[in-house]
């Protein structure tokens, strides 16, 4: 089990070092864990840091095939992802805010207006940087 920031010691399904597609529910959305509902709040923000990792992925010196697995592998989380907010702004369940919590605090609270704010930040930054950053060979999996 790996260390918590706290000390404590998490399951290794929780370890920090997991892949994040691990984490991935199987329609593209993200939660806490693999057995709590998706929320779009929690979702949007594994996309915008799927979006920093291509990013860095494209700036880095390693190998083109290394670089290529990794940014595939991101590519292929960050699409999925982004497909699942787009179904949430076309069914007009964007709206939903679902509770967030601060680990050190043990408090949870949400925000009416978070979940339309976070998907849109989310969706924002993804389409900018794969734009951006991957080349026309690498179809969207949208």
């Amino acid at each position: 089990p790996a260390p918590s920031p706290r000390g404590e010691r998490l399951p290794a399904r929780q370890a920090p070092h997991e892949p994040p597609e691990l984490r991935q529910q199987p329609d593209g959305s993200w939660s806490a864990s693999r057995e709590l509902p998706a929320s779009v709040e929690e979702t949007s923000l594994a996309l915008e840091a799927l979006a920093d990792l291509l990013a860095c992925s494209t700036a880095t010196e390693n190998s083109p095939l290394r670089r290529s697995e990794l940014q595939s592998r991101i590519i292929s989380a960050g699409d999925r992802a982004f497909g699942w907010l787009l179904q949430r702004v076309d069914s007009c369940t964007v709206e939903t805010p679902s509770p967030i919590g601060f680990y050190f605090a043990k408090l949870w609270y949400f925000e009416s207006l978070y979940p339309v704010i976070f998907a849109v930040s989310g969706l924002n930054r993804w389409d900018a940087v794969r734009n951006r950053t991957i080349s026309a060979t690498i179809p969207r999996q949208v």
